[in-house]
């Protein structure tokens, strides 16, 4: 594991590995793994409509290969111009948001609201803390100070 990555990161990389380009270029040594090979197993990706997959796996490739030059594994480095050929996917779309107008009034019905209490203190804590809904959700309470009213998010893979 890439002692930059995180966890969850290696374990991605891990997965992608497995079921992409493992099963084509496992049993080829380094030195003959060549750029219209990668090209092809990244053209694959592309084509299921996985195109940030396939941004992450050429940034992992681009690493693994340097990782096998610096380590005198290879001299090759089949997965520098990957991004040359790569497909672009369609266009970000822009997540909704609400304007700063409709605010009170989403306020006052988010406390008229007669639905689930922890659904609606996770609501207020978003708001509260602006954080993403995935950080929200995996909130841990060893990461809440209540003392000093804090709460320390630390980067990574949270357990």
């Amino acid at each position: 594991m890439n002692k930059g990555w995180s966890e969850r990161t290696a374990n991605l990389a891990r997965m992608y590995l497995d079921n992409d380009l493992l099963p084509k270029l496992a049993t080829r040594p380094l030195d003959y793994i060549t750029a219209i090979e990668l090209g092809e197993v990244m053209a694959k990706i592309e084509a299921r409509g996985a195109f940030d997959v396939a941004r992450k796996v050429r940034g992992w490739l681009k690493s693994i290969f340097a990782y096998a030059r610096a380590k005198g594994w290879t001299k090759a480095d089949p997965a520098r111009d990957l991004g040359s050929v790569a497909q672009r996917g369609p266009p970000k779309k822009k997540h909704a948001h609400l304007p700063l107008a409709e605010f009170p009034d989403f306020l006052a019905k988010l406390e008229a609201d007669t639905g689930s209490v922890i659904v609606k203190g996770c609501m207020r804590l978003s708001i509260w803390s602006a954080n993403r809904p995935g950080i929200t959700r995996t909130l841990r309470w060893r990461e809440v100070d209540r003392a000093n009213g804090t709460w320390v998010v630390k980067p990574g893979v949270r357990k």
